[in-house]
């Protein structure tokens, strides 16, 4: 209780003036000695403390002047809100006591300071008043106060002292207890005072102060108390007292005194099903001591709320944010929900649970999550039917192995039904959230996988949850490594961003970075609940558009989406460039399938082979889908890619095992180098070259039985012995590894070292000289007779070159400097990194064939090229290499359903089917152009310059319109297969499909 004292002295000799103010601290009772003696030095002394009559009740309003009302009467209303202070200003420095039965007035107050104290009032709006006629009111809003009078008395020392004896002079204090705020009304006659005219009432007594409410138990709701001590007016409302911020419209009629103890003796919150209604006129039902919006009271019913301020719902005053665990609601569906962690759990049943006594709420309350969490609060837990416990980490179920070390608290008892379904519960913990086993390790949430902290250091790690060690190693409602597109930064400040469960390093944050999860350094390196490279079928786009999708963790280029992007996570192409936790190359064993072109590719030493067409092909069913040209940047860009395709050539795969062909290799097998050319049809003189196949191993052989072994195809027929005269001859070797065993072909008489075991026959001496061009910088060449590097595809058939030196040849070596790869005379490379001899050219046209001259070229940016253009296609030329036998071998491969007919540049993936003659790359006597047509998906061959009317796609070369004389030829006829595929056959019946014509005539030697 607060009380306002004003001092005010009386003297005959005016010196003294005191004024102070009080507060109330506590009961108590002080001697007159205790008084200071006023300033007026030893002349008089303190004779007597006296109280002066019984009190009386002091009106003191709040407006300083009141409000007329007229005849017959009307309304006063006051818009006094908040607090009234008093101030007086001290002349000196005092300390006084005074016996109250309520308190002991005790304080002090420096010298040229001001005291202050302050009065709260409980606001009334306003107040009806009748007047009789003839009379008017004055109405006042004010506090009603108690006002003590003390009296001193000063006397001279050496005066008499006896009961008749005078005081020289006396100061008297005043002491004001407010009581209640309340109106006064005062009555008069028109235009006279109090005291004339009419027969007036006289002065409204202020009414008798209210009984003090000492406890709030058994009031009856909307029962208005107002705090004696810390003036707050409160509401009672389901049994609970409900503070109220303001009184207007009516909210606090016969308020009640009672004091802050009481108030805080009393229910915490409201009961179930209690009702209230805000100034807005929305109504709240309670459950489980929170406030459930309701969006309509039909169904549900909400019987007579009681009015309570806005501000009281809004700052949860004795209510709680959330219904408490275990409290239930039905909406009105029927649906029962049992609030957990303040979340409103769905019971499937209440079998085994119980549900108690549902509140019946409206169902937008369920649904909007009014004063509701959207899923349990951190720790909370639940028990379901089957006696399962659950301890809720960032809003997912966690479950517990046992509370040893953990603690359950009191779990809540729900249906089995509810966790299955996770209802208003998350699937895993969300970012941030963190837990700790039995063993104390710290784990933080990040896209819903744990991962493991090694230090909380400049990450933080919050309030962990406790959980049982089983629940982390179990990954129980927990992903086993982050879902794509979390990021995480650690502490260095390095963010990383999730691609099929792998961190992929962020060199900017201009794709987006969300709000990354803060993580130890350790925690990243060690790749804690993360992969080391993307899973299978995880896609990434850059800032420029590209999309990748990852393979045995290697980042294949998208060309479009018809192998399905799914989802890309947006990364930096400094991330894909990088390759920082992606694989540098595919490994080995990987299947792929190309989905525009249905081949299934398996990997092998960092290339993709073709394997066979999908769906027939085994592997294709759970392959990753890419594209065509994802694919081609990685194929080898001489072996199954046409260039080699006619020409027997040496292959060799990672196991040492070696394979001669003239078409199609095994995945795995890369091109060693070329070993002739073969005479595609028996003549006198010549004798048929097999494949075979003795359990893993091929090998090659003269024998139509494969010397008991399974044949794999005729490769092709060896020369008896060489020609004495016409083109350069090679003799081939069979070779055994005694070690191994392992066979191979060779044109080394001393098998490089191994065992020679025969003389196989005689190949023609010419190599298939062939220029590619990089797939990611289609101004970088490289031309060779061997295997060109990874991301180069065939560009041109460029003719052939003698892989047996000797008068008029000139060497040619593949050379190297730095990322340019060029074409030599000098064995040395002119200072450069020597790669390989690729053969021998011709210093003049060689005589009795048709030749093409070959230039080496130079880009501006200073890469090299080699061309048959004189004018180096309108670079620059440096220098004329040779000459070359303008012959290629033509050969029909096919795709999937498409046939293709090429002699170089063929797209990865078609396997060769037959090598069916050699054509010119020059006009000659009796020869037409042949060219490379395509519609839609279709590759033909077309005599017509313009295709048909299709897209043309270059000249392979040239075929003879009759069998050129002298020279071994067959005949080449195209096909259709009725379905729109055409091919080309040297067969006339095409294979039993359609005919549509001779194309012309084919060598079947160079």
């Amino acid at each position: 209780m607060r009380a306002s004292v004003i001092r005010v002295g009386r003297v005959r000799a005016a010196v003294l003036a005191v004024l102070a103010s009080l507060f109330v601290a506590g009961a108590g009772q002080a001697a007159a000695d205790d008084l200071p003696p006023l300033p007026l030095g030893s002349d008089c002394n303190v004779v007597s403390e006296t109280q002066v009559g019984s009190g009386t009740v002091d009106f003191r309003p709040t407006a300083l002047q009141p409000t007329r009302i007229e005849a017959p009467g009307g309304t006063a209303k006051t818009s006094v809100t908040g607090t009234r202070t008093e101030s007086m200003t001290t002349t000196a420095t005092i300390s006084v006591s005074a016996k109250l039965s309520v308190a002991e007035v005790e304080a002090s107050a420096s010298t040229g300071h001001t005291a202050q104290q302050s009065l709260t009032y409980g606001t009334e709006v306003q107040q009806n008043v009748s007047v009789r006629p003839g009379q008017y009111a004055l109405v006042s809003y004010g506090v009603y106060s108690w006002k003590t009078t003390y009296a001193r008395t000063y006397t001279i020392p050496g005066c008499n002292k006896d009961a008749s004896a005078l005081p020289w002079f006396a100061d008297y204090s005043y002491m004001w207890v407010p009581m209640y705020a309340g109106w006064k009304i005062e009555y008069f006659p028109p235009n006279g005072s109090g005291s004339s005219g009419g027969n007036p009432p006289g002065p409204v007594t202020v009414p008798t102060k209210p009984q003090l409410v000492t406890s709030v138990y058994g009031l009856p709701d909307g029962t208005v108390l107002n705090t004696n001590d810390t003036h707050r007016v409160y509401k009672m409302a389901g049994g609970a007292p409900i503070w109220q911020s303001t009184c207007d419209g009516g909210l606090c009629p016969d308020a009640r005194p009672t004091t802050q103890a009481v108030i805080d003796a009393g229910p915490a919150v409201p009961s179930d099903g209690a009702t209230v209604q805000d100034q807005q006129g929305q109504i709240f039902k309670f459950a489980g001591g929170a406030p459930i919006h309701m969006a309509t009271c039909d169904g549900s019913g909400c019987g007579t709320p009681v009015k309570v301020s806005t501000w009281s719902v809004a700052a949860l005053d004795h209510m709680r944010p959330v219904p408490s665990d275990g409290a239930t609601v039905q909406d009105q569906q029927g649906q029962i929900f049992k609030f957990a962690g303040g979340a409103p759990i769905h019971m499937a049943t209440c079998d085994g649970s119980g549900c108690g006594t549902p509140v019946k709420v409206s169902t937008w309350s369920i649904a909007t999550l009014d004063h509701m969490r959207p899923v349990p609060s951190d720790g909370a837990t639940v028990q379901d039917q089957q006696g399962q416990i659950f301890k809720f980490a960032g809003g997912a179920p966690i479950h517990m192995a046992t509370c040893d070390g953990s603690g359950c608290g009191s779990p809540v008892k729900v249906s089995t039904w509810s966790v299955a379904t996770l209802d208003h519960m998350n699937p895993a913990p969300v970012d941030g959230s963190t837990v700790q086993d039995q063993q104390g390790q710290i784990f933080k949430f990040a896209g819903g996988a744990p991962i493991h902290m090694a230090t909380c250091d400049g990450s933080g790690c919050g309030t962990p949850v406790k959980v049982s060690t089983w629940s982390i190693a179990a990954l129980e409602h927990m992903r086993p490594y982050p879902m794509d597109g979390t990021t995480i930064r650690d502490q260095q400040g390095q963010i990383f961003k999730f691609v099929g469960g792998a961190p992929v390093h962020m060199a900017t944050c201009d794709p987006g970075c969300g709000a990354p999860v803060p993580v130890s350094t350790w925690s990243v390196s060690h790749l804690d609940h993360m992969l080391a490279v993307p899973m299978d079928g995880a896609t990434v786009s850059t800032e420029n558009g590209t999309v990748y999708k990852f393979a045995a963790g290697y980042p294949f280029r998208l060309s479009g989406c018809s192998s399905d992007c799914g989802f890309p996570v947006p990364v930096t192409q400094w991330s894909v460039d990088h390759r920082e936790h992606m694989a540098d190359r595919p490994v080995d064993g990987i299947s792929l399938v190309a989905a525009d072109t249905g081949t299934l590719y398996r990997t092998s030493g960092g290339f993709t082979d073709p394997v066979g067409p999908c769906p027939q092909t085994s592997g294709c069913q759970w392959a990753p889908r890419v594209d065509q040209s994802s694919v081609e940047f990685l194929t080898d860009p001489s072996a199954n890619h046409g260039p080699l395709y006619g020409q027997l050539t040496r292959y060799v795969n990672g196991s040492g095992d070696h394979y001669s062909a003239t078409g199609s290799v095994p995945p795995g097998y890369r091109a060693e180098g070329p070993l002739g050319q073969l005479d595609l049809v028996q003549e006198p003189g010549t004798h048929p070259l097999y494949a075979c196949q003795n359990g893993a191993e091929e090998f090659s052989s003269v024998r139509d039985d494969c010397e008991g072994s399974p044949r794999i195809a005729l490769l092709g027929h060896l020369y008896d012995s060489p020609a004495s005269d016409g083109p350069p001859m090679l003799a081939v070797y069979r070779c055994k590894d005694g070690t191994a065993g392992e066979h191979f072909d060779s044109t080394d008489p001393k098998c490089e070292g191994k065992v020679q075991e025969s003389l196989l026959g005689y190949t023609i001496g010419y190599g298939a000289l062939t220029r590619y061009t990089h797939q990611g910088a289609p101004s970088d060449h490289w031309t060779t007779t061997r295997a060109a590097g990874a991301g180069y595809r065939p560009e041109i058939a460029m003719g052939m070159v003698s892989l047996v030196g000797g008068p008029g040849t000139r060497a040619l070596y593949s050379c190297r400097s730095g990322s340019d790869e060029f074409t030599s005379l000098q064995a040395d490379c002119e200072g450069a990194t020597k790669l390989a001899g690729i053969g021998w050219a011709w210093e003049a046209p060689v005589a009795g064939v048709p030749s093409l001259p070959l230039y080496r070229c130079r880009i501006a940016g200073g890469e090299h090229f080699v061309s048959h253009d004189a004018k180096c296609e309108g670079m620059q030329q440096e220098t004329l290499l040779g000459y070359v036998v303008a012959r290629a071998a033509v050969t029909r491969s096919i795709r999937g359903t498409d046939h293709a007919e090429g002699t170089a540049g063929l797209s990865a993936g078609y396997r060769a089917e037959a090598v069916h003659g050699y054509l010119s790359l020059v006009a000659e006597p009796g020869t037409k152009a042949l060219y490379q047509c395509r519609a839609g998906g279709d590759d033909f061959t077309s005599l017509d310059s313009g295709c048909e009317g299709q897209t043309v796609q270059g000249t392979l070369g040239y075929v003879w319109s009759e069998p050129p004389a002298g020279r071994p030829s067959t005949p080449v006829y195209r096909c259709n297969t009725g379905g729109g595929d055409h091919f080309d056959s040297v067969r006339e019946d095409c294979e039993g499909q359609h005919g549509e014509g001779l194309q012309g005539y084919l060598l079947t030697t160079p």
